[in-house]
């Protein structure tokens, strides 16, 4: 679970990185990810405080009220009657693609002789997260998909095969 970000933790992070530290040391510092502390950084210099705070400006940035007011016109512009429906379709594509996934996955490990044990500890993650892969209900991170499909020897080109069915 992501540690929780605190007002604290923000203000020491807008401190640190007035003093010229990097991203990266910042983030071993307070103990989040660079990635995370970037967003911070980026959030304050936009004059926000948070996520929320940043998408309602993003969207007035962009001559919209608010953030949700966007989002509807996204999805309208992209051929559904409302937002709702637009994530209800993502939903249902997202999880094709898991599935697809999966299977390409229970394939690869019967053709190796491998099993789930064996995947999640070369990945580094556990064992209830490989059979979350395998069963579709969750897809790999960003992080991991590229040692996934190092490790089950694989091209990477196959994901994007998986995503175009």
């Amino acid at each position: 679970m992501s540690k929780k970000v605190t007002r604290e933790i923000k203000e020491i992070i807008e401190e640190l990185y007035q003093l010229g530290y990097s991203y990266k040391e910042i983030s071993e510092i307070v103990g989040l990810s660079p990635s995370t502390t970037y967003k911070y950084i980026l959030l304050r210099r936009k004059g926000v405080d948070s996520n929320v705070t940043y998408a309602d400006y993003f969207a007035r940035e962009k001559g919209f009220k608010s953030y949700k007011e966007y989002k509807t016109y996204l999805a309208r512009k992209n051929g559904y009657e409302s937002y709702g429906l637009y994530l209800i379709d993502q939903d249902v594509e997202r999880s094709k693609r898991n599935r697809k996934l999966g299977n390409l996955i229970k394939e690869r490990l019967e053709t190796l002789e491998k099993n789930p044990k064996w995947l999640a500890r070369k990945l580094g993650v556990s064992r209830r997260t490989v059979y979350q892969y395998l069963e579709g209900t969750r897809f790999p991170s960003k992080e991991i998909l590229p040692s996934l499909f190092e490790v089950l020897g694989l091209p990477y080109q196959i994901l994007e095969e998986i995503s175009e069915e």
